[in-house]
This record gives C-alpha cells, structure tokens and sequence, in this order.
C-alpha cells in the first residue's frame, strides 16, 4: 500500500472532507458539530477567518487520500499575536 497523497484541498473534495471531519471530530472535540459541504465550502475557501474574537489572517485545508477519496485533512493557519 502506498503512502496517501496529500494535496490542496479542491472543491470536489468537500463530500469526503466533511465526511474525514464528521467522522474524526464530531463528538471527539468540544464544540464541534457535524457540517455539510455548503458550510464548509466558504470556509475552506476563504483566505483569512475571523471567528470568536479570533482572526486567522492566513488558512490552507489539505487533503490526503488515494484514488480520489479523501481520508484524512489538514487545517493549518496564522493567527497575529494580541496586544497583550
């Protein structure tokens, strides 16, 4: 078995990312509901996320799996340092 690819994450991958999301967070972390690909599309598009008092001023979502079916994701972002 080779080792699973990992990519950006792309428009076509929104099904099976909510469905790695679904099934890896939901009911494991706090506070996270299960989401369909309408609500997770503009999230995972958007450049920069401000949420909560907290501003992400960078993002990327990355994909990993084999065949086309997404297995697992990758979120990764920068948040600025606050003022205190």
């Amino acid at each position: 078995m080779s080792a699973p690819a990992v990519r950006p994450c792309a428009p076509d991958d929104l099904p099976g990312l909510c469905a790695a999301y679904n099934g890896l967070v939901v009911g494991r972390v706090p506070h996270c509901g299960p989401v369909s690909p309408e609500q997770m599309g503009p999230v995972v598009a958007a450049p920069s996320l401000e949420r909560e008092g907290a501003r992400l001023s960078e993002q990327a979502v990355l994909a990993a799996g084999q065949g086309g079916a997404v297995r697992g994701f990758i979120h990764v972002g920068l948040q600025a340092p606050d003022a205190r």
